[in-house]
């Protein structure tokens, strides 16, 4: 009986250290592109095959994180204007932070705008940009930056393309800004772009980061952090690259997450972060209890009339940033609003908590807290002369006093 030969050699896989035909061969995880008999066989082919395997998993990096589709949609998020560049203080003390600690991995992810290049600057380890964000004028943003950037040739033309492009493209980048805020979005892109510190002033910054984005290994994806079906897909790709992530750049996303989706931004933090990742993120809450933050909660109420009646609207508080590494800590102790989270399900009573939690309410605050919470109630829970939306937020010390009377000892430092 005549054996049945294959029609050609090709027809054959073989393993690529050895050259046998097994039953089965598993195929490299970060390339795809060779197979093998088992991990002994790789190991000794990895000298030969790593440069290969590194440059096609540059090559196919920005293609497999792009083809990601957003799942979930935040509730409360707005999708109105690009920060090209952050209102975050403490940018100078961040990047020196970053610089002093080791190397953890080759990826960095974040969100937003321009600043995250100050940061993947700092990071020499850094090889692979993710940017994570929902807004869609965010990620036109980023597309045009990168055709900037892979196109000039020196950075100070890069510089000066940039500036260019950004005050050519305010209708785009900046819709339904008034005139007065515009000028003065404007004139802080150009003072920051202008900065002597900035990663376009640095020819070893420049080149490094000019490269990852001719090298296709920039990437953004339009998605949230609470979608966790994205964010898992992430972070299969990642593994299967034997990619780490180095430092990630969170900003104050929390504070536009909706008190019910902090699960979900908990468990796509730890898909994301590995034990020694590098968070860089503000100190707590930028607002106190404002107009618009009773918004964010409360997308249909109007608290003018809790502030007319002794809290003033303050958002000028400045924004820090703060650098953490994790250390193996889970994700709940570097939010508290996510611990806070597991404890107390109920929305009012989270929202109150988290103010006294990151002590938002000043001593005179709680003081008028306390007045208008009493007033209010000495005329009867079905009052109509404060809308219901607000009395459930005027309400909220009663409520969590009644149900945990030991956070009265948070209250007042």
């Amino acid at each position: 009986m005549a054996l049945a030969l294959p029609n050609s050699i090709q027809d054959v896989e073989t393993c690529a250290t050895c050259f046998q035909a097994p039953p089965t061969l598993k195929s490299c995880q970060g390339c795809m592109t060779v197979k093998y008999c088992d991990t002994d066989c790789q190991r000794a082919d990895w000298q030969t095959h790593k440069q290969v395997c590194v440059t096609k998993i540059k090559e196919t990096f920005a293609r497999d994180i792009e083809s990601i589709t957003p799942s979930v949609v935040n509730k409360i998020f707005n999708d109105n204007i690009v920060y090209v560049t952050t209102n975050e203080v403490d940018e100078d003390l961040t990047t020196k932070k970053l610089r002093e600690i080791d190397d953890v991995g080759k990826v960095y992810i974040g969100t937003s705008g321009f600043s995250n290049l100050n940061m993947v600057g700092a990071r020499k380890s850094i090889e692979y940009i993710i940017i994570i964000d929902a807004s869609k004028i965010t990620a036109l943003f980023w597309r045009n930056i990168a055709q900037i950037i892979i196109g000039s040739e020196t950075k100070e033309s890069c510089l000066e393309k940039i500036k260019n492009h950004i005050n050519e493209s305010t209708s785009i980048y900046f819709p339904n800004i008034d005139k007065e805020s515009l000028s003065y979005i404007l004139i802080s892109c150009m003072q920051d772009l202008d900065s002597p510190k900035i990663w376009l002033r640095d020819d070893r910054q420049y080149e490094r980061i000019k490269e990852i984005f001719k090298n296709n290994c920039f990437a953004m994806v339009t998605a949230d952090f609470i979608d966790t079906v994205a964010v898992g897909q992430i972070h299969k790709i990642l593994e299967r690259k034997k990619l780490e992530v180095d430092t990630i750049y969170l900003s104050h996303v929390q504070n536009y997450i909706a008190p019910d989706d902090f699960g979900a931004y908990e468990n796509s933090l730890e898909l994301l972060l590995s034990k020694k990742t590098i968070v860089v993120d503000t100190h707590d809450y930028p607002f106190k209890v404002t107009l618009e933050l009773s918004r964010r909660y409360y997308p249909d109420s109007n608290l003018q009339t809790f502030i007319n009646m002794g809290l003033k609207e303050d958002s000028g508080i400045p924004i820090r940033q703060r650098v953490r590494q994790r250390n193996g800590e889970p994700i709940s102790k570097l939010y508290p609003i996510i611990e806070l989270f597991h404890k107390y399900q109920n929305k009012d009573a989270l929202f109150y908590l988290y103010g006294i939690e990151c002590k938002h309410f000043s001593f005179e605050e709680a003081l008028i807290i306390e007045k208008i919470v009493k007033k209010q109630y000495a005329r009867g829970p079905f009052s109509t002369e404060i809308p219901k939306e607000n009395l459930a937020l005027l309400t909220m010390q009663i409520w969590a006093l009644k149900h945990h009377p030991f956070i009265a000892t948070l209250s007042y430092p």
